[in-house]
Protein backbone atom coordinates (compact mmCIF):
# COMPACT_ATOMS: atom_id res chain seq x y z
CA UNK A 1 0.00 0.00 0.00
CA UNK A 2 1.40 3.78 -0.90
CA UNK A 3 2.21 6.02 1.98
CA UNK A 4 -1.05 7.36 3.21
CA UNK A 5 -1.13 11.17 2.77
CA UNK A 6 -3.54 13.55 4.51
CA UNK A 7 -4.82 16.21 1.97
CA UNK A 8 -5.36 19.82 3.71
CA UNK A 9 -8.88 19.07 2.25
CA UNK A 10 -9.24 16.72 5.31
CA UNK A 11 -8.33 18.43 8.16
CA UNK A 12 -11.82 19.97 9.10
CA UNK A 13 -13.22 16.42 8.89
CA UNK A 14 -10.95 15.04 10.62
CA UNK A 15 -10.69 17.46 13.53
CA UNK A 16 -13.93 17.01 13.62
CA UNK A 17 -14.51 13.24 13.82
CA UNK A 18 -11.64 13.61 16.52
CA UNK A 19 -13.41 16.19 18.51
CA UNK A 20 -16.86 14.65 18.62
CA UNK A 21 -18.04 14.36 21.83
CA UNK A 22 -18.76 10.69 23.09
CA UNK A 23 -22.43 11.09 22.57
CA UNK A 24 -22.30 13.34 19.77
CA UNK A 25 -20.37 10.02 18.07
CA UNK A 26 -22.60 7.86 18.98
CA UNK A 27 -25.61 9.28 17.60
CA UNK A 28 -23.26 9.87 14.68
CA UNK A 29 -22.59 6.25 14.63
CA UNK A 30 -26.27 5.20 15.27
CA UNK A 31 -27.73 7.25 12.26
CA UNK A 32 -24.87 5.73 9.98
CA UNK A 33 -26.31 2.09 11.09
CA UNK A 34 -29.98 3.30 10.28
CA UNK A 35 -29.65 4.86 6.56
CA UNK A 36 -30.64 3.56 3.61
CA UNK A 37 -28.20 2.36 0.90
CA UNK A 38 -27.52 5.23 -1.68
CA UNK A 39 -25.67 5.28 -5.00
CA UNK A 40 -25.34 8.34 -4.68
CA UNK A 41 -23.11 9.83 -1.89
CA UNK A 42 -24.91 13.44 -1.58
CA UNK A 43 -27.78 11.04 -1.04
CA UNK A 44 -26.81 8.88 1.63
CA UNK A 45 -24.68 11.62 3.67
CA UNK A 46 -28.35 13.17 3.84
CA UNK A 47 -30.16 9.95 4.85
CA UNK A 48 -27.74 10.16 7.48
CA UNK A 49 -28.66 13.57 8.67
CA UNK A 50 -32.59 12.56 8.94
CA UNK A 51 -31.60 10.29 11.77
CA UNK A 52 -29.32 12.68 14.07
CA UNK A 53 -30.36 15.92 14.80
CA UNK A 54 -27.54 17.15 17.82
CA UNK A 55 -24.90 17.19 14.68
CA UNK A 56 -24.34 20.08 12.54
CA UNK A 57 -25.49 18.50 8.75
CA UNK A 58 -22.19 20.47 7.20
CA UNK A 59 -20.34 18.26 9.62
CA UNK A 60 -21.98 15.02 8.99
CA UNK A 61 -21.58 15.61 5.26
CA UNK A 62 -17.67 16.47 5.41
CA UNK A 63 -17.00 13.77 7.54
CA UNK A 64 -18.82 11.36 5.45
CA UNK A 65 -16.80 12.94 1.87
CA UNK A 66 -13.71 11.65 3.76
CA UNK A 67 -14.69 8.47 4.28
CA UNK A 68 -15.52 8.21 1.22
CA UNK A 69 -12.16 9.32 -0.36
CA UNK A 70 -10.80 7.26 2.50
CA UNK A 71 -12.19 3.83 1.26
CA UNK A 72 -10.22 3.41 -2.07
CA UNK A 73 -7.32 3.38 0.04
CA UNK A 74 -9.10 1.13 2.71
CA UNK A 75 -8.97 -1.32 -0.27
CA UNK A 76 -5.65 -1.69 -1.48
CA UNK A 77 -4.74 -2.30 1.85
CA UNK A 78 -7.06 -5.16 2.13
CA UNK A 79 -5.28 -6.03 -1.24
CA UNK A 80 -1.84 -5.83 0.55
CA UNK A 81 -3.53 -7.92 3.43
CA UNK A 82 -4.00 -5.10 5.90
CA UNK A 83 -6.51 -5.55 8.17
CA UNK A 84 -8.99 -2.43 8.86
CA UNK A 85 -7.07 -1.96 12.15
CA UNK A 86 -3.80 -1.62 11.05
CA UNK A 87 -5.51 1.04 7.92
CA UNK A 88 -6.86 2.89 10.77
CA UNK A 89 -3.22 3.14 12.82
CA UNK A 90 -2.01 4.39 9.29
CA UNK A 91 -4.26 6.93 8.72
CA UNK A 92 -3.95 8.12 12.79
CA UNK A 93 -0.10 8.15 11.96
CA UNK A 94 -0.34 10.16 8.85
CA UNK A 95 -2.68 12.57 10.65
CA UNK A 96 -0.10 12.86 13.29
CA UNK A 97 3.46 13.37 11.04
CA UNK A 98 0.83 16.04 9.05
CA UNK A 99 0.29 18.47 12.91
CA UNK A 100 0.50 22.50 11.89
CA UNK A 101 -0.69 25.32 13.07
CA UNK A 102 -3.74 24.70 10.88
CA UNK A 103 -3.80 21.06 12.23
CA UNK A 104 -3.06 20.75 15.73
CA UNK A 105 -2.63 17.15 16.80
CA UNK A 106 -2.58 16.19 20.18
CA UNK A 107 -1.35 13.59 22.11
CA UNK A 108 -4.63 11.31 22.28
CA UNK A 109 -5.94 12.40 19.16
CA UNK A 110 -4.23 9.01 17.14
CA UNK A 111 -6.08 6.54 19.45
CA UNK A 112 -9.30 8.33 19.28
CA UNK A 113 -9.15 9.00 15.42
CA UNK A 114 -7.57 4.85 14.96
CA UNK A 115 -10.89 3.77 16.83
CA UNK A 116 -13.71 6.22 15.25
CA UNK A 117 -12.33 5.15 12.13
CA UNK A 118 -12.79 1.34 12.93
CA UNK A 119 -16.08 1.67 14.40
CA UNK A 120 -16.97 3.72 11.22
CA UNK A 121 -15.85 1.36 8.82
CA UNK A 122 -17.25 -1.94 10.27
CA UNK A 123 -20.48 -3.04 10.71
CA UNK A 124 -22.78 -0.45 9.11
CA UNK A 125 -24.04 -1.73 6.26
CA UNK A 126 -25.71 0.57 4.53
CA UNK A 127 -21.78 2.65 4.41
CA UNK A 128 -20.78 -0.63 3.29
CA UNK A 129 -23.24 -1.15 0.63
CA UNK A 130 -23.10 2.45 -1.05
CA UNK A 131 -19.07 2.33 -1.47
CA UNK A 132 -19.36 -0.84 -2.79
CA UNK A 133 -22.14 0.01 -5.45
CA UNK A 134 -20.41 3.61 -6.40
CA UNK A 135 -17.45 1.35 -6.81
CA UNK A 136 -18.94 -0.75 -9.56
CA UNK A 137 -20.17 2.40 -10.84
CA UNK A 138 -17.58 3.94 -11.51
CA UNK A 139 -14.88 1.20 -12.21
CA UNK A 140 -15.44 2.49 -15.89
CA UNK A 141 -12.58 3.44 -18.65
CA UNK A 142 -15.19 6.32 -18.92
CA UNK A 143 -17.56 7.80 -16.41
CA UNK A 144 -20.57 10.52 -17.89
CA UNK A 145 -20.57 13.53 -15.76
CA UNK A 146 -22.72 15.65 -17.89
CA UNK A 147 -24.07 16.95 -21.24
CA UNK A 148 -25.29 19.62 -23.74
CA UNK A 149 -26.63 20.03 -27.13
CA UNK A 150 -26.09 23.22 -28.90
CA UNK A 151 -28.03 24.22 -31.71
CA UNK A 152 -27.20 26.16 -34.87
CA UNK A 153 -29.15 27.22 -38.09
CA UNK A 154 -25.93 26.10 -40.60
CA UNK A 155 -26.81 28.81 -44.05
CA UNK A 156 -26.23 27.22 -47.37
CA UNK A 157 -24.99 29.71 -50.04
CA UNK A 158 -24.70 29.98 -53.42
CA UNK A 159 -21.59 28.91 -55.54
CA UNK A 160 -21.35 32.93 -55.76
CA UNK A 161 -21.23 32.88 -51.85
CA UNK A 162 -23.09 36.19 -51.84
CA UNK A 163 -27.14 34.68 -51.12
CA UNK A 164 -28.38 31.99 -49.03
CA UNK A 165 -30.13 29.34 -50.95
CA UNK A 166 -31.25 27.21 -48.08
CA UNK A 167 -30.47 27.01 -44.23
CA UNK A 168 -30.16 23.44 -42.14
CA UNK A 169 -30.70 23.11 -38.21
CA UNK A 170 -27.05 21.03 -36.96
CA UNK A 171 -27.48 19.90 -33.28
CA UNK A 172 -23.70 19.73 -31.68
CA UNK A 173 -23.84 16.79 -28.79
CA UNK A 174 -20.93 17.57 -26.45
CA UNK A 175 -21.01 14.53 -23.63
CA UNK A 176 -18.30 15.62 -20.45
CA UNK A 177 -16.39 12.34 -19.29
CA UNK A 178 -14.02 11.53 -17.02
CA UNK A 179 -11.45 9.36 -18.16
CA UNK A 180 -8.11 8.03 -15.23
CA UNK A 181 -9.29 10.66 -13.50
CA UNK A 182 -8.71 13.89 -16.73
CA UNK A 183 -11.40 15.36 -17.41
CA UNK A 184 -12.89 15.37 -21.02
CA UNK A 185 -14.98 16.56 -23.72
CA UNK A 186 -16.41 14.82 -27.06
CA UNK A 187 -18.35 15.93 -29.53
CA UNK A 188 -20.71 14.96 -32.18
CA UNK A 189 -22.94 16.16 -35.06
CA UNK A 190 -26.64 15.44 -35.21
CA UNK A 191 -29.69 16.55 -37.38
CA UNK A 192 -33.19 16.09 -36.38
CA UNK A 193 -33.40 12.32 -36.99
CA UNK A 194 -30.31 11.89 -35.58
CA UNK A 195 -32.20 13.79 -32.03
CA UNK A 196 -35.29 11.89 -32.55
CA UNK A 197 -33.07 8.34 -32.71
CA UNK A 198 -31.03 9.15 -29.45
CA UNK A 199 -34.72 9.86 -27.86
CA UNK A 200 -35.75 6.02 -28.98
CA UNK A 201 -32.67 4.75 -27.25
CA UNK A 202 -32.57 6.36 -24.28
CA UNK A 203 -36.28 5.63 -23.96
CA UNK A 204 -35.09 1.99 -24.75
CA UNK A 205 -32.96 2.05 -21.56
CA UNK A 206 -35.73 3.60 -19.47
CA UNK A 207 -38.10 1.00 -20.75
CA UNK A 208 -35.19 -1.94 -20.01
CA UNK A 209 -34.17 -0.64 -16.41
CA UNK A 210 -38.19 -0.78 -15.42
CA UNK A 211 -38.45 -4.41 -16.58
CA UNK A 212 -34.67 -5.13 -14.58
CA UNK A 213 -36.13 -3.54 -11.37
CA UNK A 214 -39.30 -5.74 -11.38
CA UNK A 215 -37.09 -8.50 -11.58
CA UNK A 216 -35.00 -7.43 -8.71
CA UNK A 217 -38.21 -6.52 -6.98
CA UNK A 218 -39.82 -9.87 -7.29
CA UNK A 219 -36.18 -11.86 -6.28
CA UNK A 220 -35.86 -9.52 -3.16
CA UNK A 221 -32.87 -7.52 -4.32
CA UNK A 222 -32.49 -4.36 -3.44
CA UNK A 223 -32.52 -2.01 -6.29
CA UNK A 224 -30.32 1.18 -5.78
CA UNK A 225 -31.12 4.81 -7.70
CA UNK A 226 -28.67 7.78 -7.63
CA UNK A 227 -32.05 9.63 -7.30
CA UNK A 228 -32.88 8.72 -4.35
Amino acid sequence: MSKIIIPKSAYAAIQHLIHFSVPDFDAFLDALSKAEPSLNQDNFWKHVAKHVNRVDQSVIESILHEIFQMDDARVDAATDGLGLNEFAEAVAEAAASSKSEVFPFEEGDGKILKDRLVRIFEGNKGLKITMKAMGVMVDQDHIFSHARILTDIRPVFNNNGDSVDAAVIVHNLRIHYVENSDRKDFYVALDTNDIQSLREVLDRADAKAKCLQGLMKTSGVSYLDAEE
